[in-house]
């Protein structure tokens, strides 16, 4: 059964349970050799944030692209998606362990979440070092310590992707708004389908993805195929006429 964003993230989060930097204390780890493109170590390059993108990217969630939890934080205020209670599994969590919630020290994912407190996967952690502990772990942490959350906007992302993978195997199954430009662009030759656009238009079998379908639309209205709508004895959408002669002097 195919996963989606939400539980392939949760899922992929637990097989990454006991990855460990090496040698402890140098934040040479697989998720920085991925996010830096190259190998790097040193205090300069702390993973907490950089895991999290690195399970964004494998889940093919979009994210802005940071190793930092403050401007995460910053981008996901902007976007409206950031929360500050009823914390739920999926959420991206940023700790401030002073249990001040003012600053964001450490990220994790939620996979569950209880009245207090949440169980969480994150990078870079351990029991002696809460947020650069070079370890991936599952943790218990209070939600007192939660300064905020991102909340990713899976159910609006997958309903987007479940439209653009979405194909149309008849002309009746085009949402209406787009159809009488398709039967047009078929009528012309820009695209094929079997059967007759103009005794059973409806039933005219072709296939095409959503996506395939939005492009078609665009490019019609943006003028694309202006020339082959003028060599079928159609009007243009946008006109192929020069500019008129202004009458200024050469």
């Amino acid at each position: 059964m195919k996963r989606g964003i939400l539980e392939f993230i949760c899922w992929l989060a637990q097989n990454e349970i006991g990855v460990v930097e090496k040698p402890s204390g140098s934040n040479r780890v697989k998720y920085n050799d991925w996010y830096y493109g190259k190998s790097v170590s040193g205090d300069a390059y702390p993973w907490c944030m950089v895991f999290m993108q690195w399970l964004a990217d494998a889940a093919d969630l979009p994210v802005l692209r940071t190793p930092s939890c403050s401007k995460l934080a910053q981008w996901a205020k902007a976007q409206r998606e950031w929360v500050t209670k009823n914390f739920r599994r999926g959420d991206w969590v940023e700790f401030d362990f002073s249990g001040q919630r003012r600053i964001t020290q450490h990220v994790g994912l939620v996979l569950e979440a209880h009245s207090n407190y949440v169980d969480t996967i994150e990078g870079n952690t351990s029991s002696g070092n809460q947020s650069n502990g070079g370890q991936v772990q599952r943790r218990k942490r209070k939600i007192s310590l939660i300064t905020g959350a991102w909340r990713p906007p899976y159910a609006q992302l997958e309903k987007e992707r479940d439209a653009a993978a979405r194909r149309y195997r008849r002309m009746g199954d085009i949402p209406e708004v787009f159809r009488e430009i398709i039967r047009q662009l078929m009528e012309i030759g820009v695209i094929s389908g079997y059967g007759s656009a103009e005794t059973d238009p409806e039933n005219v079998t072709l296939d095409l993805s959503h996506d395939m379908v939005r492009m078609l639309v665009f490019g019609y209205r943006g003028g694309a195929y202006d020339r082959a709508l003028l060599a079928a004895g159609r009007p243009a959408v946008i006109s192929l006429c020069s500019p008129p002669d202004t009458g200024a002097s050469r």
